[in-house]
């Protein structure tokens, strides 16, 4: 773990009320949306949902929180803050399943796919990311 990932703290998101009621807590402090799509399980209606709001698209994505080598394969689109793109988001069942599978848990993938999301503050600090298809979601320590 980096020095960087470790000023962050796990989020529960393992019911849809969880992530919702997430979403609505940092949707005040939200400045930046950065989707990072990968090409294995994809979400086809989410860059047509963020259209109007992006601001940069690149393909190849470099180091991110939770990856230590760039994602060349991958395409990143940075999108402003819009109420739009948080009501896109609600329409998803979360960003990733959590399924009991006794003694652990393990993640799934949601109607979200595997999208990656780090939301950035007005000072362009990231506050929350995820590396979805481990399940892991880390919001800033005391946000």
């Amino acid at each position: 773990m980096s020095q960087a990932e470790a000023e962050f703290e796990d989020v529960s998101l393992r019911t849809r009320d969880e992530y919702l009621r997430f979403l609505d807590r940092i949707r005040t402090s939200t400045n930046e949306i950065e989707f990072v799509l990968h090409r294995t399980v994809g979400n086809e209606s989410l860059p047509e949902q963020v259209a109007d709001y992006v601001i940069e698209r690149r393909e190849g994505v470099g180091q991110r929180p939770g990856y230590m080598r760039p994602a060349r394969q991958s395409t990143l689109l940075r999108c402003r803050y819009h109420r739009d793109v948080f009501t896109a988001l609600r329409g998803y069942d979360g960003f990733f399943r959590t399924i009991p599978d006794p003694p652990w848990e393990r993640t799934d993938f949601s109607d979200f796919g595997d999208v990656d999301i780090v939301i950035r503050d007005k000072t362009g600090a990231i506050i929350f990311w995820t590396v979805t298809h481990e399940g892991m979601a880390k919001v800033r320590k005391g946000f």
